[in-house]
């Protein structure tokens, strides 16, 4: 079975802020597949770190539609603290 995140593991092993702009790119590239390819196989923490890398690149938009996607795919379980602040930040009418 082809594992698609395993590419990114070794950026895992390197705190964010050293990160390169490919890094970051290619791992947003690779989540945002992994997500479209495989619904059923994602969870909160891929969310989690989808939005975490995009705001790390101040698309804040684009975090807004991973926390609004997140929300709709898993609306009866409780978000991460961090997606919770976003949807929070978004406003009830975002929802």
């Amino acid at each position: 079975m082809r594992r698609p995140l395993a590419c990114l593991i070794p950026c895992f092993f390197t705190p964010l802020h050293e990160w390169s702009q490919q890094d970051i790119d290619k791992a947003i590239g690779v989540l945002e597949d992994f997500l479209q390819e495989h619904p059923a196989a994602g969870s909160l923490t891929h969310f989690n770190i989808l939005a975490e890398l995009h705001l790390q690149q101040g698309r804040h938009q684009r975090v807004a539609d991973v926390v609004r996607t997140a929300a709709d795919t898993f609306g009866n379980q409780e978000l991460p603290i961090d997606l919770q602040v976003g949807k929070h930040n978004l406003g009830a009418e975002a929802f």
